[in-house]
């Protein structure tokens, strides 16, 4: 068994939903020390909180104000640093899919537990905030206040009006349910899996008002240098989870490169290879445990044939997608969805 480790989030993060509170009244400063937290700890945006007090406050703030759709409001309260360097790279990038991979490279600058992947479905490019197994959740508004942050990024470079395909949510159907279909403006599902965003493809790929990907390196730069601060429980942003998430942005066109990955991780190849090995994996490792991952969510849609599953992931032939899931299940494909697909 590992150490047992404390997961935490970034103050500036905490800080957003506290002036959020703050607008509407409420004495931030009394709720943040009931929590056990030093106020001095929030006026530095780069130090850290336990996710415990954090959960504690978004709690305290959903039963403080009623609004269980207040996660939205802070979305209004996000500036420039509230998540670091990512911010800045985010709204920089050159397009939607080229934004939400840095917030797959970098998800643990704001939450070290968190895990963040995006991979193409059909025509739809889809964002899933995860958590890491094992580790405690945190509050689920705070989750529904970051994709509300994420949308408000991508209006503003693609315009108001901006909408994602489908907005998928982990908690019940909300009671503020009229603030969420407002807000998000598409189909919304609630008591899922995961959170989840789906975008068309087609605007993913959309260029980005405001994108100047020089500057966005320079971010990440700033966010790489943030993480090498930090105990190493904290910093160690995978690379696999990087690649990974790339690989599944690829995947249904056929085997990933090499070389394109390591590309978009602005690294060699030899130099992706040696920090994937730093990881205890392979790209070929994680190519396939990709793969597996993605075969897995998809087999429990039961509008998608194992074979339609198969192509997604890439696989030109049916028998080639089944000798491979059997290497990495022990099962067929249709075997493994009976076993673990629900009955509806």
């Amino acid at each position: 068994m590992g150490e047992a480790r404390t997961s935490s989030v970034l103050t500036g993060w905490t800080g957003t939903m506290l002036r959020a509170l703050a607008d509407r009244g409420v004495d931030v400063e009394e709720l943040v020390t009931d929590v056990g937290i030093d106020p001095a700890v929030l006026a530095d945006p780069e130090r850290r909180i336990p996710l415990e007090a954090s959960t504690a406050l978004w709690n305290a703030a959903e039963r403080i104000t009623g609004d269980d759709a207040f996660g939205i409001d802070v979305s209004r309260y996000v500036i420039a640093g509230t998540f670091h360097g990512l911010g800045q790279a985010f709204m920089t990038s050159t397009s939607l899919r080229a934004a939400l991979h840095r917030v797959a490279r970098f998800c643990r600058v704001t939450a070290d537990a968190s895990v963040v992947s995006t991979e193409v479905e059909g025509d739809e490019l889809v964002y899933v905030n995860a958590w890491r197994p094992g580790e405690t959740r945190p509050a689920e508004m705070a989750i529904v206040a970051t994709l509300a942050a994420i949308l408000r990024g991508a209006r503003s470079a693609l315009g108001r009006s901006f909408t994602p395909t489908a907005a998928e949510f982990r908690h019940p159907r909300p009671r503020n349910l009229a603030r969420f279909e407002q807000f998000f403006g598409c189909e919304l599902r609630f008591d899922a899996p995961d959170h989840v965003l789906r975008f068309r493809l087609a605007d993913a790929d959309r260029p980005w008002t405001g994108a100047h990907e020089r500057l966005a390196t320079m971010s990440d730069a700033a966010v790489e240098a943030y993480l090498a601060t930090l105990p190493d429980r904290e910093r160690h942003t995978l690379v696999s989870d990087a690649v990974g998430s790339i690989v599944a942005d690829v995947i249904a066109a056929g085997e990933p490169d090499i070389h394109a990955v390591a590309s978009e991780l602005v690294m060699s190849v030899r130099t992706l290879q040696r920090r994937l090995a730093e990881d205890g994996t392979s790209f070929r490792d994680v190519v396939a445990s990709t793969r597996q991952e993605i075969g897995e969510r998809l087999l429990r849609e039961p509008t998608l044939s194992v074979n339609d599953v198969g192509r997604r992931l890439g696989f030109n032939e049916p028998a080639a997608f089944s000798r491979a899931f059997r290497r990495w299940t022990g099962e067929s494909p249709a075997t493994w969805r009976r076993e673990h697909t629900p009955r509806r």
